[in-house]
């Protein structure tokens, strides 16, 4: 018992390490903070998703109050934009990122490390597609998600898992295998929501396991 707490402190110390070397990324301009939602529907549409984050959107236009969109690692929340400049007051846009950039043009901004701080809840469209590797642990996300979603939402989730490197399969960001065990075997329910799963594979190598998209309703 008494191993726990520095067990605990151990980890979130790591954890800062981790998160810290991701903001130097973004402060380099390693990492893209600048995502359209023609590139974002380009994603779907790789994924077999013959339907755009707008038609999710307008498809949940049926009451009086703003649908409320949460992207997780938003960056500059461009996408988020678009959509604000496309719906107006008809959407509520929410944008996750561990850093806050210069320019920010959702309607809320939280800024941490998604996998510790808290979601909005009854949310109605949730998507992810360029981050949820650098944030790992996906058993907590996709609890986290599930949970925030309300009532005839949709998250649409994109987790870049490894990758063939020299001969060897290299995980990517924050990923592990126990994260790539869990989103292989996901049950097709999870908290009362539905889950479609597409599982795709590195072109060097077929047997590793490079993403996965999912599609949850509740």
């Amino acid at each position: 018992m008494g191993f726990w707490p520095v067990l605990y402190i151990v980890h979130m110390t790591d954890r800062k390490k981790k998160m810290a070397r991701l903001s130097e990324k973004y402060s380099l301009g390693i990492l893209d903070q600048d995502n359209s939602l023609s590139q974002y529907n380009g994603f779907l549409k790789n994924m077999g998703e013959p339907l755009t984050i707008e038609d999710f959107v307008s498809e949940r236009f049926l009451e009086p109050v703003p649908v409320r969109v949460l992207e997780i690692g938003c960056g500059k929340a461009r996408a988020l934009f678009e959509l604000k400049e496309k719906f107006g007051k008809k959407v509520e846009t929410i944008g996750i990122d561990l850093v806050v950039p210069k320019k920010n043009h959702s309607d809320v901004f939280l800024e941490g490390d998604a996998w510790r701080i808290p979601f909005p809840r009854e949310c109605n469209v949730i998507f992810s597609f360029r981050a949820l590797h650098e944030v790992g642990f996906s058993k907590d996300m996709v609890q986290k998600i599930t949970e925030a979603l309300g009532i005839g939402g949709v998250g649409l989730l994109s987790f870049r898992i490894a990758e063939s490197i020299g001969g060897k399969k290299s995980f990517l960001g924050e990923m592990t295998e126990a994260d790539e065990v869990f989103l292989v075997d996901l049950p097709l329910v999870v908290n009362g929501c539905s889950i479609v799963k597409t599982i795709f594979f590195d072109k060097a190598d077929p047997k590793i396991v490079s993403g996965i998209f999912l599609k949850i309703e509740k």
